[in-house]
């Protein structure tokens, strides 16, 4: 209403806008739309990425649990859109509208996709993972570095080992089953491992080969004692790459600052700190330090001490003496 009361209001338009009726309605026209479409983005801010949400009619469910999820969402109107559901890349609905529908939870690790396309022809697609509630798999890096410091969890690499550990809720009638009393089947890229499967074995310990691909696959399928009832659980596990990374420690303190690839110092006098992460613990390295590409001989410590007052390329690259293929490498310029 603003704009048709701004337009009204105006005491000259131009005479040949007001001889043709046409142009005038067709500007108003643009007008009205663009300022809808600013109404409707101020609505959307802070919608989900995607435009939408998905949302189950429980919190917690097991395999085998009948489940409906429904899209909700501010910015799109759900009730004039074709809406498509996707179930580990299998299209199982489609239609006008269809923005609630009913599964039955797998027994394995699964992914629920919606597809929205609206009636501009505007395409959103978000996802919600299914987890077997019942059966979990966990994983840890068991030797994997990282600085004390450091929050995040441990990323597996080549030449690291792992820990993967299965952790079941199943029940018979009101009692949990005992792990003992269940039989653990382990997969490990679609190879049964015989020698780590069996009762009450909930967990493995792996390690993982230099030359091994870039991710591993696993199933634990668990089949409790006296029962007919089998249950899977899959996950992907993928492996990272080691990496290094500068910190400015400041001289006469054990205070660090983590740098990133450019840094201006006020000092011309201060240690550098190359700090190794993923690698395998036993802290068999060597250190390559180079300043402005000329290898800094008899350095081979991860920290370097600068003394400069020009612009340096500084370059640090760390290898693991014991696994060929732990190595990694990192840059930074720093400008006084």
């Amino acid at each position: 209403m603003k704009i048709f009361n701004f337009l009204k209001n105006q005491k000259e338009i131009h005479p040949v806008i007001l001889r043709n009726t046409f142009v005038f309605k067709y500007l108003i026209c643009l007008l009205f739309v663009f300022n809808f479409l600013c109404v409707d983005y101020t609505i959307a801010k802070g919608e989900e990425l995607g435009g939408f949400e998905i949302k189950g009619n429980v919190e917690n469910f097991s395999s085998g649990d009948l489940v409906t999820f429904e899209l909700r969402s501010f910015k799109i109107d759900l009730t004039k859109s074709d809406i498509t559901w996707i179930l580990n890349n299998k299209n199982i609905l489609s239609g006008f509208a269809e923005n609630k529908i009913t599964i039955t939870i797998p027994n394995t690790e699964s992914n629920l996709v919606a597809k929205v396309t609206n009636s501009l022809g505007e395409t959103y697609t978000n996802n919600i993972r299914l987890f077997n509630k019942d059966l979990i798999i966990y994983w840890e890096a068991v030797d994997s570095y990282i600085p004390s410091w450091y929050e995040g969890k441990r990323l597996l690499t080549k030449g690291s080992d792992i820990r993967i550990n299965a952790f079941q809720n199943i029940y018979s009638g009101n009692s949990k089953i005992k792990d003992e009393d269940i039989f653990f089947k382990w997969e490990i890229n679609d190879d049964i491992d015989k020698d780590r499967s069996g009762y009450g074995k909930s967990f493995v310990d792996l390690h993982i080969p230099e030359g091994s691909r870039n991710y591993l696959d696993v199933k634990i399928t668990a089949t409790p004692k006296f029962s007919n009832e089998i249950i899977i659980s899959t996950k992907k596990i993928n492996l990272n790459r080691t990496k290094t990374l500068f910190y400015l420690k400041e001289n006469n303190t054990n205070n660090l600052l983590a740098l990133e690839n450019k840094y201006k110092s006020k000092n011309t006098d201060f240690t550098l700190i190359a700090e190794p992460y993923f690698f395998s613990l036993d802290n068999d390295f060597n250190y390559y330090w180079k300043i402005n590409g000329k290898e800094v001989k008899g350095e081979k410590e991860r920290s370097f001490k600068i003394q400069n007052n020009t612009k340096s390329n500084i370059k640090i690259k760390i290898e693991h003496l014991k696994k060929i293929f732990q190595e990694a490498e990192s840059e930074l310029t720093v400008n006084f």
